[in-house]
């Protein structure tokens, strides 16, 4: 029940006081006028009086006196004349009427008389007189000296004056005015202060409204950031008792960009519902960003949070509406639980911020739990993140050859350029690790046209017919310029395209196989060649060999590998294989070819061209050797150490 507001309820009472003490002021008014009107009308007629009268007025029994005081006193209501000595003792009393006046029974001795006959001031009382026609009258007695004609004062008359009528009037006249005043009056500070009441109220609705927006998300209705730093501080369990949800919405500028914003708004509001229906009461939810909320939740344990998150991701999975569209999509979970009692918000938030990041990687629609060793690993990345964006700036990129050898001849027909990164810390970073990262990271194609341009430069100042060999990421294709930068880099360095051999991987061709086949020709119209790298691994068939048309095979090294252990099985692949290219009037090469077994088995297989750390290994173009720019003479290492990635390029 709602209470009603004590400074509501003092302003009437306040108002209400008020109008009664005025009402009583103006009678105290009324009263002193009568009083000063009483004495003036006594003064005038004592000051008119004979002193012969006034010698006459201590004489007790003079009937003729009451004749002479009628002509001096107003015949219009009941009046009496009291003649006091100065010692205070009545002498004589006349009451006079409408019809004569006559002496009547003298009253006891009056005190106010001895101070009228010491002080010489007029005095006057109002009192109250004998009740009639179911009223008491109301008489004004006035004391004042009567002085002789020598100037001193013999008596002191007391006249009653009965005001009874005067009065009423006046008190009638009061009451209505003071009705009037006090109903304009109260109408009009009822009028302001109901003004002032909802000047406060909407006062204090902006207020509030501003307090609720400095805090609040004003489109899915949880907290703000700065709503869940007030919140923290007040929360009602310890941190160290609680688990860090980060939820990020998946693919949501897909949604705004096919649906419109009002979509994305739509499901903004929709995580926010979901996130308020799944979490305890006592949570701190809050919206971070565009896409991505926070929950803090009290938990028992780890599996609670992971219970949690998927009810989260369960929930959030269901299809919602928006202006006639059915949209869904999925969201992301890290979760941070436990840590010592010292550890802060910030460093806590930071946990579920990293396992975000891998829930991220793991290719989002899931969650992910901090541990440490997820910590160390991405730090890792972070570290090869860095070093890839900042990497051709800081000279920590740098492009390896490594030989391929002719089948028949076993002469080096040409190169495979292979893109090599050091860390910051000085450490070589494996390509298998950081290419992927910068296809993810969306720095690959920048990387890729360095490495273009580098090898294409090296490849001009060897001598012609060598080739080089330059891979490409699939990334590459997505921009659509592909074809311009090889065309640029032929044309700066004036290499001929025969000369150069692009290799593309079996991923490549699985999305957006015209756009991807459309450039391949366009390539292959410059003039270059184009291989398929790692065949075998992926999932490419005989169609995709036939559509592309490509000019160059390059067989997986796993297959290689199982040469040795693999007995008459992995050799009939291999020659399947070898053969299906030359069916199809391409060049096959074998990678990953460490031992000299493997050599003699792909020679007599008529593989075309071989390549492995048997040859070379790769190593920067100053530091090749000289010998394997001369025709038909084979280089071997007899001692193959393996990378600390396990590939050869």
């Amino acid at each position: 029940m709602r209470k009603f507001p004590l400074p509501a309820l003092a302003a009437p009472v306040g108002m209400l006081l008020l109008v009664i003490f005025a009402n009583l002021g103006m009678v105290t008014m009324i009263d002193s006028a009568v009083r000063d009107a009483s004495e003036r009308e006594v003064a005038n007629w004592v000051v008119g009086m004979p002193p012969a009268t006034v010698d006459r007025l201590l004489e007790s029994g003079d009937e003729s006196l009451g004749s002479a005081l009628s002509d001096l006193l107003r015949p219009d209501m009941p009046q009496s004349v009291t003649v006091f000595d100065l010692a205070g003792t009545p002498v004589n009393r006349f009451g006079i009427g409408q019809t004569g006046s006559a002496p009547i029974e003298l009253p006891v001795a009056d005190p106010l008389v001895l101070e009228v006959a010491r002080t010489g001031q007029t005095r006057t009382e109002l009192v109250d007189g004998a009740e009639g026609s179911g009223a008491r009258s109301r008489l004004a007695d006035v004391y004042i000296p009567a002085r002789a004609a020598n100037g001193e004062i013999e008596a002191v008359l007391k006249v009653q004056l009965d005001r009874t009528l005067i009065l009423k009037s006046l008190y009638g006249a009061a009451i209505a005015l003071g009705v009037t005043l006090s109903v304009t009056f109260t109408l009009v500070m009822t009028g302001l202060y109901a003004a002032f009441v909802r000047k406060r109220r909407a006062e204090r609705r902006v207020r509030e409204r501003a307090e609720y927006l400095a805090k609040y998300d004003q489109l899915s209705g949880v907290l703000n950031r700065t709503g869940v730093s007030d919140q923290l501080e007040n929360a009602p369990f310890e941190l160290a008792d609680a688990a860090i949800l980060y939820v990020d919405i998946d693919h949501f500028k897909n949604i705004n960009d096919t649906h419109g914003h009002k979509a994305g708004d739509a499901f903004v509001r929709h995580v926010g519902a979901v996130l308020r229906a799944s979490c305890a009461r006592d949570s701190i939810i809050g919206r971070l960003g565009g896409d991505e909320f926070i929950a803090i939740v009290r938990c028992t344990d780890v599996a609670a949070a992971v219970a949690l998150a998927d009810e989260v991701q369960a929930r959030v999975a269901q299809p919602i509406h928006s202006e006639g569209k059915m949209i869904s999509t999925s969201v992301s979970i890290g979760i941070a639980y436990g840590g010592s009692a010292e550890m802060t918000f910030d460093e806590r938030a930071h946990r579920a911020d990293l396992a975000l990041y891998q829930a991220k990687l793991d290719g989002r629609s899931t969650h992910c739990v901090f541990t440490d060793e997820l910590e160390r690993r991405i730090q890792r990345r972070r570290c090869v993140e860095s070093s890839l964006v900042s990497g051709l700036e800081a000279g920590l990129f740098d492009v390896y050859f490594q030989p391929l050898i002719d089948g028949a001849s076993l002469a080096c027909v040409g190169f495979e350029a292979l893109l090599r990164l050091t860390g910051k810390d000085g450490e070589p970073v494996a390509p298998a690790e950081f290419v992927p990262i910068a296809e993810s990271i969306g720095v690959i194609g920048q990387l890729g046209a360095w490495v273009l341009e580098r090898a294409v430069e090296t490849a001009a100042s060897w001598p012609a017919p060598l080739f080089v060999a330059v891979n490409l990421s699939p990334r590459q294709f997505d921009g659509g310029d592909l074809t311009g930068i090889v065309r640029g880099a032929l044309e700066r360095t004036g290499l001929t395209a025969s000369r150069l051999e692009l290799e593309v991987t079996e991923s490549l061709l699985l999305d957006n196989t015209e756009r991807v086949g459309q450039q391949l020709a366009e390539l292959r119209a410059l003039g270059v060649s184009v291989a398929m790298d790692d065949f075998g691994t992926g999932h490419s068939g005989l169609g995709t060999l036939w559509r592309f048309g490509f000019d160059k095979l390059k067989i997986d090294r796993s297959f290689v590998v199982s040469l040795e252990s693999g007995g008459d099985r992995a050799r009939n692949i291999l020659d399947t294989i070898i053969a299906l290219g030359h069916r199809l009037n391409m060049v096959v090469t074998a990678e990953g070819i460490e031992t000299p077994a493997q050599a003699r088995i792909l020679s007599e297989l008529a593989c075309d061209q071989l390549q492995g750390y048997l040859f070379g290994r790769p190593m920067p173009a100053e530091q090749l050797p000289r010998d394997l720019f001369q025709p038909r003479r084979l280089h071997r290492q007899p001692e193959l150490p393996v990378l600390r990635d396990g590939t050869n390029g």
